[in-house]
Order: structure tokens, then C-alpha cells, then sequence
């Protein structure tokens, strides 16, 4: 019976090593399941965070870019350049977008309505403003004889008032000529003295109805600009003019 229980023994030793040659092989292949789970989430993790910010990025760009345009695009219709927004998408700043572009239309037929309104009414205006100008003239040269003091007084103030709206005609006609940008501009050096004295002998009659002295200091010659005399009197008449009329 020893034999058999030597060669059972052995088989017993046999079988308990064999079952721990396969447990450690068990758990090795445990850990190596284990270690690939976690390099896997891991993985999965980063790529998930990885598309998320990519994600977000990329519709932040997109919509920082939409408003950029769309703030640009608003600078312009400030400036007074109506020009739609091109629209290509179907989100909440698209929407914002198409709402811009009708506002825009909008204001442009405004914009268009009281050019055409200006225009037409300053043509309009012109041609009887004209006849009681030269009308005045013709009275004050004493054409059809001679005037009292109090007509002469009416008569320059009849020929002040017509002066003074046909010089607010020709600005308004100026702006629109300035805007379509076909104002010409007769740039040459111009005396600033000369160019105050002008200004002053136009608005003298305004200034002594008002019970206001101007005058100017400076010498002749004392300081030169490069650019357009008319439209630097027109400047300093409207400076001046106001404040004659609010003194």
C-alpha cells in the first residue's frame, strides 16, 4: 500500500501545483484584463475630453466669428453703409443675423426716402428763393424808386432771411452731394485771417441784430491751411453763426 500511497501523494503534489500554476496564470491574465480596462477608459477619457473642448472650440470660433461680422457689419450701418449680412446657417445667430439684414433694408429705404425728400424739397425751394433775392435787389438798388428808412429796413431784412435760407439749401445740397461723394474739393493754401474777416463781414448783420460785438485777433499773413476756402468758411460761419445766436 506504500506504493500507492507514494504515487498518490505525488499525484496530490502534481494536482496542488498544477492548480496554482493556473491561478497565478488566472490572475495574470486578470491584471493584464485589468490594465487594459483601465488603459481603455483612460483612453476613452481623454478622447472624450479631447472632442468635448474640440467641440466647444469649434463652435466658439464659429460663433465669436459670427459676432465679429455681425459687430462689424453694425459699425458699417453706423457709418451709413447699408450692405447685408451673408447668412448660411440655421442657429440663433443666423436668426439674429436675417433680423440685422431687414433692419438694414430698413434704414436704407429710410436713408434713400429722405435723400430724395431733401433733394426734391431743396430744388423746389431755390427757384422762388432766387426770384426774392434778385426781387430785393432789384428793390434795394432803388429800381423802382427810392425806399423810405423803414422800407429799407424791411427790405434787408426780407434780403438777410432769403440769403440765410438759401445758404441752409445749399448745405443741405452739399450733404447729399458729400455722402454720394461727388463734392468736389478746391484745395489750396488759405489765409486764416483773411478767411476770419470773410466770416465776420457775413455774420456782422446777424451779430449787430443780436446786440453782439465780434471782432478777431491776429496779424495778416500770421497763419496759412492747405485745403478748400469755401467749405472752411462755411465751417467757421456755422462755428460763429451759433455763437452769435446763443450769446
Amino acid at each position: 500500500s506504500r506504493p500507492a500511497a507514494d504515487s498518490a501523494e505525488a499525484a496530490a503534489v502534481q494536482l496542488q501545483a498544477a492548480i496554482q500554476g493556473a491561478a497565478a496564470a488566472a490572475m495574470g491574465r486578470a491584471r493584464e484584463l485589468e490594465r487594459r480596462t483601465w488603459t481603455a477608459v483612460l483612453v476613452a477619457l481623454v478622447a472624450s475630453v479631447g472632442a468635448a473642448l474640440g467641440g466647444t472650440g469649434w463652435v466658439a470660433v464659429r460663433l465669436t466669428r459670427s459676432l465679429r461680422r455681425l459687430s462689424a457689419a453694425t459699425r458699417k450701418v453706423a457709418a451709413g453703409s447699408f450692405r447685408p449680412l451673408k447668412v448660411d446657417t440655421r442657429d440663433e445667430v443666423a436668426d439674429l443675423a436675417r433680423a440685422f439684414n431687414r433692419m438694414a433694408a430698413q434704414l436704407r429705404q429710410v436713408e434713400a426716402m429722405k435723400e430724395e425728400f431733401f433733394s426734391t424739397l431743396s430744388h423746389e425751394l431755390r427757384t422762388p428763393l432766387t426770384s426774392i433775392r434778385e426781387g430785393v435787389n432789384l428793390l434795394r438798388d432803388g429800381v423802382h424808386g427810392p425806399l423810405t428808412p423803414k422800407q429799407e429796413r424791411l427790405v434787408r431784412i426780407v434780403g438777410l432771411s432769403a440769403e440765410r435760407l438759401l445758404r441752409l439749401i445749399n448745405q443741405i445740397l452739399d450733404l447729399s452731394r458729400l455722402r454720394a461723394g461727388l463734392l468736389p474739393l478746391e484745395r489750396r493754401w488759405v489765409d486764416l485771417d483773411r478767411l476770419a474777416a470773410r466770416a465776420l463781414d457775413e455774420l456782422r448783420p446777424q451779430a449787430e441784430e443780436k446786440g453782439v460785438q465780434v471782432g478777431r485777433a491776429g496779424t495778416p499773413g500770421s497763419a496759412k491751411i492747405f485745403g478748400d476756402e469755401e467749405r472752411l468758411l462755411q465751417v467757421l460761419v456755422n462755428l460763429v453763426g451759433n455763437a452769435v445766436k446763443f450769446t
